[in-house]
């Protein structure tokens, strides 16, 4: 079965450890379906534990569901929990390991909260690796990220980030509704290497399926 359960994404990653975090960064909307999508696919093989750090939005329960049912997944499997401040983030981290035994933890945009400038990314490697060590702890983990506030086209959380977290992917929309994933980092594949594709028939609105982006 696949990692992610989109074809082009897992031959783009590969067969990876299970301590190895992967993390999807890039347009927020592409994030975002990827999100829902994979947290849906996951609950297929066990309890998936998502912690949402946004101000508000960010998950919308009723796509889960119809993704979980769509994917043959389950619903009753998903936990969430959201922070809405940086110390929330810090807080649901420390829990996710010792709350119950969840097969995949998904974390959506952990640096939303962070502080500007270097005392935001002093703290930002707190998260990081608390990250590192639920991936430890035979969890899978998924991170979901924006870009970095920086300016530059590298993910939000700072160099320590960047070094720490084993596979990185940069995710954007192009030519439509096409996504288009390339290896930003990866320990055993060429960086730079690319695939696009189409969430196609997730949704029913207005009489015709259409791709989960249009959703968000």
């Amino acid at each position: 079965m696949g990692l992610t359960g989109i074809y082009p994404l897992d031959s783009l990653i590969g067969s990876i450890p299970r301590y190895w975090i992967l993390e999807f960064y890039g347009e927020e909307s592409v994030v975002s379906s990827l999100l829902h999508y994979i947290t849906a696919y996951r609950s297929r093989f066990g309890s998936v534990l998502v912690l949402l750090n946004k101000d508000f939005g960010g998950l919308d329960p009723y796509t889960v569901m119809r993704l979980t049912r769509i994917l043959n997944g389950d619903s009753l499997k998903i936990d969430v929990g959201r922070g809405f401040r940086f110390s929330d983030t810090v807080k649901l981290l420390r829990k996710a390991g010792n709350s119950k035994d969840y097969d995949s933890l998904v974390i959506g945009y952990p640096y939303f909260h962070m502080p500007r400038g270097l005392k935001g990314y002093s703290k930002a490697t707190e998260v990081t690796g608390l990250a590192r060590e639920l991936s430890m702890e035979d969890i899978r983990v998924f991170l979901f990220n924006h870009v970095s506030h920086m300016g530059v086209w590298m993910p939000e959380g700072g160099n320590y980030h960047h070094h720490s977290i084993h596979v990185i992917v940069r995710v954007d929309k192009v030519r439509g509704e096409r996504i288009r994933a390339r290896i930003i980092k990866h320990p055993s594949k060429p960086i730079g290497g690319a695939v696009s594709f189409r969430l196609e028939g997730v949704f029913y609105r207005k009489g015709v399926y259409q791709p989960l982006s249009v959703w968000f």
